[in-house]
C-alpha cells in the first residue's frame, strides 16, 4: 500500500534526499547539487534515469545535469530532435506525463522513435520555476508505465521545486545560480558555428541549415553536438547528405 505524503512532506523528503545522493560523477557547485537531485529522483520515483534540461526564452541550452552517462544521452535526444515532453513542459510551464511514449509517436515522431530504441517508453516532464521565474525542466525516464501515481507526480513536483531553488540562488534571488550554470554549456557554441557553415555551403538560412543537421544527426545516429563537431572538422560535408 502506498503512503502518500502532504505536499510539505514531500518537499522535506525531497531535500532530504538530495544531501544524502551521491552521484557517480562528483560536479562543484550549482551543477553537483543538480546531479544529486537527478540521482535522487531517480532512486525515489524508481526511474531509470533523470535529467535537469536548462531552458531560456531563446529556447534549449543543453542537458545541464543528469543521473548518469546514459540518462544525458536520452535528455540529449530533445536537443538534437527539437521536441519532445521537455520542450511542451518549458512551453505551457506545466508537467507533461508520458506513461506510454509509444502512443505518441505522431506528436513527436524523431524523438519518440530515439527514445524507445533504447529502451525508454515513460517520460516524466516538470517545469522548474519559482513564480513567474522559468529555468528549466527535471525530466524522468523508464520504460512504459500502466500509469503515473499521484505520490509519484508529487515527488517528481518536489525535486522540482528543489532544484529551482538551487538555480535561483544568490543572495538576491535573481537566478545568477542559472547563469552560472548557462555559462558552463560551451559546447553549445560549436553547434552554432556548425549551423554557420552549413548555412553558408548550402546557401539556406540558419533556420534551414538547423533542420538539416538534426535531421542528418537522426539519419546517422549520432548526438547532434557529435555532428557539429564533425562539420567543424571538415570530415562531414553538408553537401554529401543523402
Amino acid at each position: 500500500m502506498v503512503v502518500e505524503r502532504k505536499p510539505v512532506d514531500r518537499y522535506a523528503r525531497a531535500r532530504t534526499l538530495v544531501g544524502r545522493a551521491a552521484p557517480a560523477q562528483v560536479r562543484p557547485g550549482i551543477a553537483g547539487m543538480l546531479d544529486r537531485v537527478c540521482t535522487a529522483v531517480t532512486g525515489e520515483v524508481l526511474l531509470s534515469g533523470a535529467t535537469v534540461h536548462l531552458m531560456t526564452d531563446a529556447g534549449h541550452q543543453g542537458v545541464a545535469a543528469g543521473s548518469g552517462r546514459q540518462a544525458r544521452e536520452w535528455g540529449e535526444v530533445a536537443f538534437t530532435a527539437g521536441e519532445g515532453p521537455c520542450l511542451d513542459a518549458w512551453r505551457s510551464r506545466r508537467p507533461v506525463l508520458v506513461p506510454d511514449l509509444a502512443a505518441q509517436r505522431e506528436r513527436w515522431p524523431g524523438y519518440a522513435a530515439s527514445l524507445l530504441d533504447h529502451g525508454i517508453g515513460c517520460v516524466l516532464a516538470f517545469p522548474l520555476s519559482i513564480g513567474a521565474m522559468g529555468f528549466g525542466v527535471l525530466e524522468g525516464y523508464d520504460a512504459a508505465r500502466r500509469g503515473v501515481d499521484t505520490e509519484a507526480t508529487g515527488m517528481m513536483t518536489a525535486f522540482a521545486r528543489v532544484a529551482a531553488e538551487a538555480l535561483i540562488d544568490g543572495p538576491e534571488r535573481d537566478g545568477s545560480g542559472a547563469r552560472e550554470l548557462s555559462a558552463t554549456l560551451e559546447p553549445r557554441v560549436e553547434i552554432h558555428q556548425a549551423q554557420g557553415m552549413v548555412m553558408v555551403v548550402l546557401e539556406v538560412t540558419l533556420v534551414e541549415a538547423l533542420l538539416r543537421m538534426r535531421a542528418h544527426a537522426f539519419a546517422i545516429d549520432v548526438p547532434l553536438l557529435m555532428l557539429a563537431q564533425e562539420i567543424l572538422a571538415r570530415r562531414s560535408d553538408p553537401r554529401d547528405w543523402s
